[in-house]
């Protein structure tokens, strides 16, 4: 360099230093003029270029000076060059060029700090660790350092460590937005959901147009269970960042958990615009469509994730989608596969056991719900499931214990506490010593009112006096149970009572084993004011034929009713039995069906029953009652007329395993699946034997 130019470089210089940006960049481009290569010249208008806003240009020139200087450009000329990519964005390039500024010892506080910063932008959450805590040692002072290090410590999980640091930054800066937001994510982190409210709650009100800030309040309140104002922190947090993903996909995940999906659908796929890649925001979207049961589109959002990240979470939010579809063995396979990447996955573990349940393995399926509760004590639906398959084992007292983790499943899934009373349990006394006044409810389906209403005599001598709160339906059949003192609306103003206790608690509270339940029928009547119409509706059939009473499908209100219907075009058999007039006791769509499906003369009488009571008068007119897994079965069994249940394969856990009788209802029989979906087998059978019965009926009726 000629002394000429020595001379004006350090002019420039001087110039640049002190400010006067305009006047250094002059004379940078007359040295440029003279000697092109110039790296000084080359990296210092690349530097006044950055600050005045050209960065295109700045990176242009900083890039020429670097191979302008040669094999052993100066450090800064790296780590000036990575602040300028860093600042457009190019991360990669800037981590690069960080580290090369490194290699070439610049490794000062500074560019580590920066280098962190540029991490932490990449998601390397832990590479930056380390990074800052020696940019920390060496410039234990520097408050943005520290801040950056807590919100990286906060990142990998160590929140205990974050908040140490965040407190020594705020110590130094008291009013640093980033360690103030570090500091309120380790508490948060921390389990300090409140104390990590009260900081995000002032973060925004000192300054309520910062995204972040509103991003972090939202975390705190959701992580608190406030998820009502978390949706309304995130929703603050996407109006003033409508370019963040990260606030447009908390606020769908918040409204998915409160399952707001008309308003969760347009915030995820909003997230997913922004932010194509991101998988954690497809799996909620696959979520939402499986709640909507657009399961097709749900499936296809599951492997997109799994193909973006084939983490467990992945792995198992597509087995889920497999498993709702019914395909099992697929959903296996998934579940495993997660499973092998973090056998910690508490909710693969139970989905795993859903899934080997269904395929009639109750022992492995067992063992997997075990796993899952031994990982989540807590889980109220892993115990849920364990309940169901002890029951169908039936281990009884066991059972029924778990059974009641349902109660709190049901809150989670949004239903309804009806009281607020203490829950009843035997040797119960008022504080004057007098026998309470009880309450018990209903929950669940029909069925699940039917079966469980035989447990109310066994109450009542605990009880001064004994209520049922059911619905509509319910009500007139409930009110024939003679110990039942009084039977009010379920969604009504509820009498004095003392204690409360569900129908279906009940075998859990008395201790019900396997040869304990109370099996006597029939413990439900046909109302009164039902019999004479229906009288006149389901005349006796002419000699030489019986009256049979058919239900094919169940409620359409059932989260189980696939398992629960059967094709009508399916019963066809019947047609091959003569003698039987056929009578249709089912509520919902399918009895649109008959004229067109079935080849034999079916009188439809879902118009007429509107309740419960109806059905039990129609029921009562019956020879026979052939029914799927459905209240009809049970209505039929309480009544003690014979009924004919063709249940799915696996059955459900009152129906125990390998039998033809049941112990909840003497005057039943079981005809099993044996495989999945296929009915043929065993509504041959039933056509089969219903012959014999229309033949066994005819000789009784002839003897007599």
């Amino acid at each position: 360099m000629s002394p000429e130019v020595q001379h004006e470089l350090e002019n420039a210089v001087r110039l640049h230093q002190s400010g006067r940006l305009d006047e250094a960049r002059a004379i940078y481009r007359a040295v440029l003029d003279k000697s092109p290569d110039q790296p000084d010249a080359l990296h210092l208008s690349g530097m006044i270029d950055l600050a005045q806003g050209r960065l295109a240009s700045a990176i242009e020139r900083m890039r020429a000076a670097l191979v302008s200087a040669g094999a052993k450009p100066a450090p800064h000329f790296h780590s000036n060059l990575a602040n300028a990519l860093r600042e457009r964005g190019d991360l990669a390039e800037a981590e690069a060029e960080y580290r090369a500024a490194i290699a070439a010892g610049g490794g000062t506080p500074d560019v580590l700090n920066n280098l962190g910063i540029a991490l932490i932008h990449l998601q390397r959450f832990e590479e930056a660790v380390p990074v800052l805590a020696d940019s920390v040692r060496a410039r234990p002072g520097h408050s943005g350092t520290l801040s950056n290090l807590a919100g990286a410590l906060c990142k990998v999980g160590a929140p205990a460590d974050a908040l140490r640091y965040a407190d020594a930054a705020l110590a130094l800066a008291p009013a640093l937005r980033p360690a103030l937001l570090a500091r309120a994510s380790a508490l948060r982190l921390l389990g300090k959901a409140s104390e990590a409210c009260a900081a995000t709650e002032q973060i925004v009100r000192d300054n309520p147009q910062d995204a972040t800030g509103w991003l972090e309040h939202g975390f705190s309140l959701a992580a608190a269970g406030n998820h009502e104002d978390a949706i309304r922190a995130f929703e603050e947090a996407a109006a003033r960042a409508p370019q963040s993903a990260e606030a447009h996909a908390n606020l769908g995940a918040s409204l998915l958990h409160a399952l707001a999906l008309d308003r969760a659908e347009p915030a995820l796929r909003r997230a997913l615009e922004l932010a194509p890649r991101d998988a954690a925001t497809w799996r909620n979207l696959a979520s939402l469509l499986v709640h909507r049961q657009r399961l097709d589109e749900a499936l296809s959002a599951a492997e997109q994730a799994r193909a973006l990240e084939p983490a467990a979470l992945n792995h198992a939010a597509v087995a889920s989608v497999r498993l709702i579809r019914d395909e099992l063995p697929q959903a296996e396979t998934a579940y495993r596969a997660a499973l092998e990447l973090d056998s910690t996955l508490a909710n693969a573990w139970n989905g795993l056991g859903v899934c080997l349940e269904k395929q009639g393995d109750d022992s492995a399926a067992l063992d997997c719900y075990n796993r899952a509760i031994e990982l989540r004590p807590e889980d109220a639906h892993a115990h849920l499931n364990r309940a169901i398959v002890l029951l169908l084992q039936g281990r009884m007292p066991e059972g029924w214990r778990e059974y009641e983790w349902r109660l709190p499943w049901s809150r989670l899934q949004g239903a309804r506490q009806i009281s607020k009373a203490p829950q009843w349990k035997p040797g119960d006394r008022t504080p004057d010593g007098s026998l309470p006044r009880i309450l018990l409810t209903t929950e669940q389906g029909l069925g699940d009112a039917v079966q469980f209403i035989r447990f109310a005599p066994l109450v009542k001598p605990h009880a001064s006096r004994l209520i049922l709160a059911a619905n509509a339906i319910v009500a007139p059949l409930a009110a024939t149970v003679p110990e039942i003192d009084e039977v009010v609306a379920s969604d009504g103003p509820l009498p004095p009572h003392d204690r409360a206790i569900s129908l279906m608690s009940l075998p859990a509270a008395l201790g019900t084993t396997l040869d304990t339940i109370p099996g006597h029928v029939p413990y439900l009547a046909v109302p009164r004011s039902k019999t004479d119409a229906w009288s006149r509706r389901v005349p006796p059939p002419p000699g030489g034929e019986i009256n049979v009473a058919l239900a094919w499908s169940g409620s359409p209100l059932n989260q189980h009713r696939k398992n629960r219907t059967i094709p009508l075009d399916q019963l066809r058999p019947f047609a091959r039995v003569a003698g039987v007039r056929f009578y249709a006791v089912l509520k919902g769509p399918e009895t649109a069906q008959i004229p067109s499906v079935l080849p034999w003369r079916i009188t439809d009488l879902s118009p007429d029953l509107e309740d419960l009571g109806d059905t039990a008068a129609a029921l009562d007119r019956m020879d026979l009652v052939i029914s799927v897994d459905t209240s009809v079965a049970h209505l039929a069994g309480a009544l003690a007329k014979p009924v004919w249940l063709m249940t799915f394969f696996p059955p459900d856990f009152r129906w125990l395993k390998n039998r033809t009788d049941s112990p909840w209802y003497p005057t039943m029989r079981i005809y099993r699946q044996t495989q999945r979906w296929v009915w043929g087998p065993i509504i041959e059978e039933v056509a089969h034997d219903l012959d014999d019965f229309v033949r066994r009926s005819l000789v009784r009726g002839t003897s007599e």
